[in-house]
């Protein structure tokens, strides 16, 4: 449980490293946008199931190999340990950038020094799969 404890801020920085769907958003970048902002909030509420399905197993094996949890027991756990205020300034979080290239896309977002010092970066890296955005992992 220590481990799994002290791998937390590094699952957080792949729970928010990007996520992914397609949608029918009008440009790549609104896409990208609109799946950060489900991934997110997927993770936050613990909704790991969700979160995990657009996650490429590479990212799936980074967090088991860092939690020696599946994805969505990690994401649970992560959810847990974020206060009212925090999910709520990742729900509310303010896309300050989106850029894609491509297939690989990365969201600059606002955060706080509490999100800060669990893993929230503030910018996420996403790749686009099979026609879906997902999570790149660290």
């Amino acid at each position: 449980m220590t481990r799994v404890l002290r791998a937390l801020p590094i699952l957080a920085v792949v729970a928010l490293a990007g996520c992914g769907g397609s949608g029918s958003s009008s440009s790549p970048a609104d896409a990208v946008r609109a799946t950060w902002k489900q991934a997110a909030g997927a993770a936050v509420d613990g909704q790991g199931t969700a979160f995990c399905s657009h996650v490429t197993a590479a990212g799936k094996a980074k967090i088991t190999a860092r939690t020696q949890l599946p994805c969505e027991d990690s994401i649970r756990l992560l959810a847990a340990r974020l206060s009212a205020a925090d999910k709520a300034v990742i729900h509310d979080a303010k896309i300050t950038k989106v850029t894609v290239s491509g297939n690989d896309a990365v969201v600059t977002y606002a955060t706080t020094p509490t999100l800060a010092a669990l893993g929230f970066t503030g910018r996420t890296t996403l790749v686009k799969s099979g026609g879906q955005w997902l999570l790149v992992g660290i």
